[in-house]
């Protein structure tokens, strides 16, 4: 009985190890140094979520961080993806959008 819960805890222990190394794989594929641009598929994988999640919500204009620095493609910072994550932005809607381009011009 004792050996059985030993032999169940052991594998228990080697699961965990290497669901820890790959973690810590993973980890090391998404570091980004500093605050240097990130790619759409660098800041999604930074935020948790799909490539093709957050180019939808790019398209659709409801996703409040990012930009287009050279006019072609997505670029984000590290520290905006932080607050994103943190909730310090809105998600606007795009009609929310539409009025304010509206009232502002």
């Amino acid at each position: 009985m004792i050996e059985a819960r030993i032999d169940r805890i052991e594998k228990e222990n080697a699961a965990l190890r290497a669901a820890i190394q790959n973690l810590s794989k993973k980890l090391d594929n998404i570091q980004v140094s500093g605050n240097r641009p990130m790619s759409v598929s660098e800041a999604a994988k930074f935020m948790g979520m799909s490539y093709h999640t957050l180019y939808r919500k790019l398209s659709e204009g409801v996703f409040p961080i990012g930009s287009k620095p050279n006019g072609t493609r997505w670029s984000f910072t590290r520290s905006e993806c932080e607050r994103y994550l943190r909730g310090e932005f809105s998600n606007p809607s795009p009609q929310k959008q539409a009025d304010e381009f509206l009232k502002n011009k």
